[in-house]
């Protein structure tokens, strides 16, 4: 399970490591990927989200950024 906060830590570390880019500030993908997630749980008001419900490619990306072992 990852908690909004996790998903908070995971989007400022990949946007200190991926900052925005070129002249419109375009988001990284995976900063991009993650955001969405994290907008998907705050509309749905969602606090705990279980990664197994998240496509393969999302499920990735969230590995890649959350601290090993805290979205299990």
């Amino acid at each position: 399970m990852i908690s909004l906060q996790q998903l908070e830590e995971a989007i400022n570390r990949a946007r200190a490591l991926n900052p925005a880019t070129g002249s419109d500030a375009c988001l990284h993908p995976e900063v991009a990927t993650l955001g969405a997630i994290y907008g998907e749980m705050i509309f749905r008001r969602i606090r705990l989200l279980d990664p197994v419900w998240l496509e393969a490619g999302q499920r990735a990306v969230l590995e890649r950024w959350c601290p090993s072992g805290s979205h299990r």
